[in-house]
């Protein structure tokens, strides 16, 4: 029921941050202690923008992964990163309520946005 109320309130983030430390009291409460923990830490992506900036001051491009999340980001970043899923050129930046410009930017952007948690 609380996975179905997550998935549902998808769009809430009361609900599903709700639902998330719900799911993980009841995975502790039963003995799963590492896996409630991990639930519990875990940030949830909800959109990722992917973009090549040219640089002003030099030659190139610098690669940004951009990720609206509920949780701590740069956690994940690093994550990704020791696990050689995203390359080390890659700058991973987290987006919140007060980078609205920038998201609005990026969402503009064709080909951009490749992520995108649907219900």
């Amino acid at each position: 029921a609380l996975l179905a109320a997550a998935e549902a309130g998808e769009s809430n983030r009361y609900i599903t941050g709700t639902s998330a430390f719900y799911r993980a009291m009841s995975l502790f409460r039963r003995g799963k202690e590492v896996e409630a923990r991990r639930l519990a830490t875990e940030p949830i992506v909800s959109r990722a923008f992917l973009v090549a900036k040219k640089l002003r001051h030099s030659s190139g491009a610098q690669t940004v992964l951009a990720l609206l999340a509920n949780g701590a980001v740069q956690d994940l970043a690093g994550r990704l990163k020791r696990e050689g899923l995203v390359p080390e050129h890659v700058e991973i930046v987290g987006l919140d309520r007060r980078d609205h410009q920038l998201r609005a930017a990026l969402e503009q952007t064709p080909g951009a946005l490749f992520y995108e948690r649907t219900s």
